[in-house]
């Protein structure tokens, strides 16, 4: 590897002041169709950290200096292992472990993995900080711990850019790192509680309906998803019914910025409001589509990179900043769907057969993220918050079936 560092990009330190405050990882596990042994899963997760250069990378820096990524030392992924039994379901209680753990950022490597052996299975859970990775970024990880598990060579990739080098925007203001080693910031932390993480699965008959019927109204899925999750909680919740409801939808912006399967942080998002009297579900729909239109191009991320900058390297206190950024990604509900998947799931001779995520927290202690992730033809949706709506994700399914008029 030939650079030893590389500066964080403006997203990147949004979500490294961020987490300073509440931990704001994430989560994304995937079911594979074999059971290994802990040497094997050893040898597919190295593979894999050192084709993937930011797996293994710290964060240095501190209140007066810009962050950047460390690769001068390699520290292996810390991988747990634990025996799931007849409990299928027990990998959640581990997903609930390890969003209640926080990343000491100034000590790599970045990334947590969970082996939760089954019968016949086992489950992955992966935990990530954010400056690292994305939800896509981390399905192309476990895509590729399956591959070297099925014995496929894995080929080094170079440092992924920051979208402000992608984009070719001017040299951050403060570059000088020498001198200066990682340190604490002087951002007040949170204490929270632990989260509760649920699922729910659409069958693959339901699944292939959804995606026909919104076909059908020149609608999206995901639009469709984020609408029926709000009515649903206005349904459930009497602050949602009687109060405005804030959805915060992230949207990938790796084509905008010609980035392909690099694991890497590279989206945007749009906080779309929702007032009482909004409960028809395809309005509601139309309104998200609108809403997150084109915020992906080339020219609106350059935009919100350029802004993002102008805020982080102004003269305010790191507290001052921090404050700002909490009170923008203060929500009631975050969607965050990483779509279908976007390689093969047959890998050699294991097939992951779902994938569930991803699901991050906020500063908000009663914000519910569900996560959405579509393999094998089935729609899985997983839900995580430290005050949970019960029943959220069956409430949805009801409204998807009566306002798409599904009865299957």
């Amino acid at each position: 590897m030939k650079s030893k560092k590389r500066n964080l990009g403006a997203i990147e330190k949004v979500f490294w002041l961020l987490d300073q405050v509440s931990q704001v990882h994430f989560c994304l596990a995937a079911e594979i169709e074999t059971v290994c042994s802990e040497a094997e899963w050893r040898l597919a997760i190295d593979a894999t950290q050192h084709k993937h250069p930011l797996l293994s990378a710290k964060i240095c820096g501190a209140d007066d200096v810009q962050p950047y990524f460390d690769f001068s030392t390699y520290t292996k992924i810390p991988i747990r292992g634990v025996v799931g039994g007849n409990n299928r379901m027990s990998w959640m209680t581990e997903m609930e472990t390890e969003l209640a753990m926080p990343f000491d950022w100034s000590i790599g490597p970045l990334m947590r993995a969970v082996i939760v052996t089954y019968p016949t299975s086992t489950v992955i859970v992966i935990a990530a900080h954010h400056c690292i990775a994305d939800g896509l970024g981390i399905s192309f990880v476990i895509r590729d711990i399956v591959a070297a598990l099925s014995s496929v060579s894995l080929v080094p990739m170079p440092i992924p850019p920051s979208p402000d080098e992608q984009l070719k925007l001017a040299e951050l203001l403060v570059t000088e790192t020498r001198g200066y080693t990682s340190g604490e910031t002087s951002i007040q932390r949170h204490q929270e509680s632990r989260p509760q993480v649920f699922e729910h699965t659409l069958s693959e008959t339901f699944t292939t309906a959804i995606i026909d019927k919104v076909k059908q109204k020149g609608s999206t899925v995901n639009a469709i998803l984020s609408a029926a999750l709000v009515v649903a909680g206005k349904k459930l919740a009497a602050s949602w019914k009687n109060n405005q409801v804030r959805l915060v939808v992230p949207v990938s912006i790796r084509q905008a910025l010609g980035i392909a399967e690099d694991c890497g942080l590279y989206i945007t998002k749009k906080t779309i409001g929702f007032q009482p009297d909004e409960l028809d579900l395809w309005t509601m729909a139309s309104k998200v589509n609108a809403e997150i239109s084109g915020i992906n191009s080339p020219e609106a991320v350059a935009a919100e990179t350029a802004a993002i900058r102008q805020l982080l390297f102004s003269p305010m206190g790191i507290q001052d900043i921090s404050n700002i950024l909490q009170a923008d990604v203060g929500r009631e509900i975050m969607v965050s769907n990483i779509g279908r998947t976007a390689y093969p799931t047959q890998i050699g001779t294991i097939k992951i057969n779902a994938m569930w995520g991803p699901i991050a927290l906020s500063g908000s202690s009663g914000d519910q993220t569900v996560g959405i992730a579509t393999i094998n033809g089935k729609m899985h949706l997983l839900q995580v918050s430290r005050i949970p709506i019960p029943g959220l994700l069956t409430a949805t399914v009801d409204v998807l079936k009566e306002q798409l008029e599904l009865f299957l």
